[in-house]
């Protein structure tokens, strides 16, 4: 952290104990998790101060999983120590109390729950299916172990995996216990990924509150959906309820600001990647050829971060990505198309050392560097693009790129601009036949809809959002967000977040909708 950072996360310190005064009678306890990303701070700070008043609850912080000897360590110098980290912050808009979960060694319970478990894996899909008291962890489970392992596939009859799995198991057995012996009212996550989603996955079963935040969005969590990354299908209605005038305003904008990505600029949601440093398309016409000239087809590959929160939307058509592309250059040695495999520049390197291994195996896979560009494919006449859950299944129908996704259930599905399988025989029919693959007939209105909805329709806390996420010369993620904050922060502005925050959560909604085309701007709850 700068000098100048230290200086913000000061200010903002003292801010907080300002503007949040606490009240003596507290019954329950608000969980909210210890998240050191600054932009999320400002929005915890709000969300968890209304639920502590709704339920005349304490705030308690809490660290989603348990912690490495090394990990103790670094979090104490950093953050104990360190006046200005996320403890002392979190107490200044007042956090009472820190939990950490600690291991329960030789805990019978979560022994005989592993035993039964493990019996019943047979294949990695098997590991999805994991679940406790009728709570789905599978998912978090394969994902985390991945992430957290840096592996890229499952050897679920590893000692490894087992000792990963018994200790899956003994963190839920840790929150249940918890859950168990307190009066939780609510929960608040950073992510429903990972093991750091299993309190959410809990609390919602226990049909207790949960609230996802950041500085452009918030979140209801329920049974009715778990994921921040699901209710796609209602997009539609949704800009239905919106008047003629304003449609044809906000497709206009969601089609101005999917063209600056097109011609190279940086759009909402890649100046919110903050891993993101090379283009992904461009204005230069590239002096080099990079698909091959002749007559076969063409097939781009957009690979996924083989451990990157592979489950996010839900389970696919394959139990991970590192399966997924292995099915593909089964179907290279069937086919006589020239294949070509692009990762996301900034994964790039990453993931190079495990797609040799696949460009070893399967000869027919071309790798393209990390500075070919969407544009460039798009110029040389890409004819099938290959995905799961990319972006190019919005962007490459423009161009009248067909879009195949190893996937039923889409984020886009409803919107017809994709192809679909139904399973895995009916995926490798299309690879397979792609002469015989008549494209989807593209409405682009349809995409606009789509990318408006799902990238420019988030209330946000900050004024001009994107003008400031250029403009800024430090990291957007760093205390640098606070000044920023604290610049445009005034007693209406105040009043406003806490009115609007207050009618979301009586309003048990699932996400705020919004738009800064007007001067009031129009919010919509939605479930």
């Amino acid at each position: 952290m700068s000098f100048t950072s230290f200086i913000h996360t000061y200010r903002y310190i003292k801010h907080n104990k300002k503007l949040f005064k606490q009240s003596d009678q507290k019954k329950g306890i608000i969980l909210l998790e210890i998240y050191d990303y600054k932009p999320s701070v400002i929005s915890n700070s709000y969300i968890s101060n209304l639920l502590s008043k709704k339920y005349k609850a304490s705030i308690y912080a809490y660290q989603p999983t348990f912690r490495s000897t090394k990990q103790k360590i670094f979090f104490f110098f950093k953050n104990i120590l360190n006046l200005f980290g996320i403890i002392n912050i979190y107490k200044s808009f007042g956090v009472e109390k820190f939990i950490f979960p600690e291991n329960i060694l030789n805990q019978k319970e979560s022994i005989l729950i592993f035993k039964k478990i493990y019996k019943k894996i047979k294949k990695k899909e098997d590991i999805l299916s994991i679940t406790i008291d009728r709570t789905v962890l599978g998912d978090l489970i394969y994902d985390d172990y991945l992430c957290s392992l840096n592996l890229v596939t499952i050897d679920f009859k590893s000692e490894e995996f087992k000792n990963f799995l018994y200790k899956s198991i003994q963190l839920y057995f840790f929150w249940k216990k918890f859950f168990e012996k307190n009066d939780i009212k609510s929960v608040v996550i950073s992510h429903n990924v990972y093991l750091i989603g299993l309190l959410g996955r809990l609390a919602i079963s226990r049909e207790i509150p949960v609230y996802t935040t950041a500085m452009n969005f918030i979140y209801f969590l329920s049974k009715k959906n778990e994921r921040i990354f699901s209710h796609f299908e209602n997009y539609n209605k949704i800009f239905k309820k919106i008047n003629s005038r304003l449609k044809i305003k906000l497709l206009n904008y969601a089609k101005n600001n999917l063209e600056e990505r097109f011609s190279g600029k940086k759009d909402i949601k890649i100046l919110l990647d903050r891993y993101t440093d090379r283009k992904i398309y461009s204005n230069k016409k590239s002096n080099k050829t990079i698909l091959e000239k002749n007559n076969k087809i063409k097939v781009l590959v957009a690979a996924h971060q083989f451990n990157d929160a592979v489950h996010a939307y839900g389970n696919f058509l394959f139990p991970d990505f590192y399966v997924w592309m292995d099915f593909l250059g089964k179907c290279t040695l069937k086919t006589n198309y020239d294949w070509y495999i692009k990762f996301h520049p900034s994964e790039f390197k990453s993931n190079l050392k495990h797609i040799n291994y696949f460009k070893k195996k399967y000869p027919s896979f071309k790798i393209l560097p990390a500075s070919a560009t969407n544009t460039d494919l798009i110029r040389e006449k890409i004819n099938f693009a290959l995905t799961i859950y990319g972006s190019i299944g919005y962007e490459y129908p423009l161009f009248n790129i067909p879009v195949i996704n190893a996937t039923t259930t889409g984020a886009h599905k409803s919107f017809n601009f994709n192809i679909y399988p139904k399973n895995i025989k009916q995926y490798e029919a299309l690879l397979l036949n792609l002469k015989k693959v008549k494209p989807p007939k593209i409405k682009k209105e349809k995409i606009y809809i789509y990318y408006l909805m799902r990238h420019l329709m988030n209330y946000n806390l900050l004024d001009n959002f994107k003008k400031i996420l250029t403009e800024m010369k430090t990291d957007y993620h760093t205390g640098e967000v606070f000044n920023v904050f604290l610049k445009q922060f005034s007693t209406k502005k105040n009043n406003e977040i806490v009115k609007l925050y207050n009618d979301f959560i009586k309003s048990k909604k699932f996400r705020i909708f919004g738009h800064n085309l007007t001067k009031k701007s129009k919010l919509i709850f939605y479930n």
